[in-house]
């Protein structure tokens, strides 16, 4: 834990993922304010999970006070909290988000197929999909792109605006993992 690494009194941090830290003091500092972030957030979702909320709605409105902070701007060079929060709840609830629904669920290339002809076509979307693109809304495009592809993945069009996409994203992104896992995707 955090709170064993700062009893050791260590005088540096080489992080994998950001600058080094330096002084005993400072190290001290950043390693119990690691352990209160992370407490907070396993605290949050437990709550919120608890009252009934989606880890989906969790992870898109969870944000961290400026008490809990400390007024250190916490950086997403590993994880994003997004994806903190879905781990948090996968691992401590299961993958069952509340809503029987997901047990009814159909295949994703079924619900694809399904969504295209829904919302006009397979062109459509990914006429959309490229709209989304050029108006910078890249995980929309992201979006809209992998369904076509779920639905039509020979399609060369869908596969190339969802590459774009990707790019894009990881380009944007502090995160290392992020980036690391966009990247590679396009690249097989």
């Amino acid at each position: 834990s955090m709170a064993v690494a700062a009893a050791l009194h260590p005088a540096h941090i080489v992080n994998a993922y950001g600058p080094p830290v330096c002084g005993e003091q400072e190290v001290r500092a950043r390693l119990l304010g690691q352990q209160r972030i992370s407490q907070y957030i396993v605290d949050q979702v437990n709550r919120r999970v608890l009252a009934g909320e989606h880890a989906d709605d969790i992870a898109a409105t969870l944000t961290l006070p400026d008490s809990v902070t400390q007024g250190r701007k916490y950086r997403e060079t590993y994880h994003r909290l997004a994806w903190i929060v879905r781990s948090l709840v996968s691992r401590e609830f299961g993958h069952f988000g509340g809503d029987v629904e997901e047990f009814c669920r159909l295949s994703p290339a079924d619900e694809a197929r399904r969504l295209i002809d829904a919302m006009g076509g397979l062109e459509d979307v990914i006429a959309r999909a490229a709209n989304a693109y050029h108006d910078g809304d890249v995980r929309w495009s992201l979006r809209l792109a992998t369904i076509a592809v779920k639905a039509a993945p020979s399609d060369s069009a869908a596969r190339e605006i969802r590459h774009q996409s990707m790019r894009a994203i990881a380009y944007q992104t502090d995160s290392a993992n992020e980036r690391n896992y966009l990247l590679t995707a396009v690249a097989l």
